[in-house]
């Protein structure tokens, strides 16, 4: 028994297959590139460094997925309201930190103490 190429089981069968696989590409480009654009959203101008530090897209968006995935991971909370306002110094000391820290080492008062 050896069907025939033109067989109409055959041509239907091959059709209904390549439209299957056709799909299945159509869908998987679509979710790249969905993903694409969502990491491009989330990360804005990390997402640009990352793909010029890597080299290409592919390789950026996997280390941002990953960073994506471990943040996740962590149990960041809000800040109790009694922490966010505490003062120090007249002023709200978690701001007050992060402000001194972002200067560079020159701009730094002399007891400037890390948190």
């Amino acid at each position: 028994m050896n069907p025939s190429l033109l067989d109409p089981k055959v041509v239907v069968l091959a059709v209904v297959v390549i439209l299957i696989i056709a799909v299945l590409v159509v869908l998987y480009v679509r979710k790249r590139r969905n993903a694409s654009a969502d990491l491009r959203q989330k990360f804005g101008p990390e997402y640009e460094r990352a793909v010029l530090e890597h080299g290409s897209e592919r390789k950026a968006e996997a280390k941002l997925a990953d960073r994506e995935k471990r943040v996740e991971k962590l149990h960041i909370r809000e800040l109790a309201p009694s922490s966010a306002n505490a003062s120090w110094n007249g002023g709200d000391r978690y701001s007050l930190a992060l402000s001194i820290r972002q200067r560079g080492p020159s701009q730094r008062p002399m007891n400037w103490c890390p948190l």
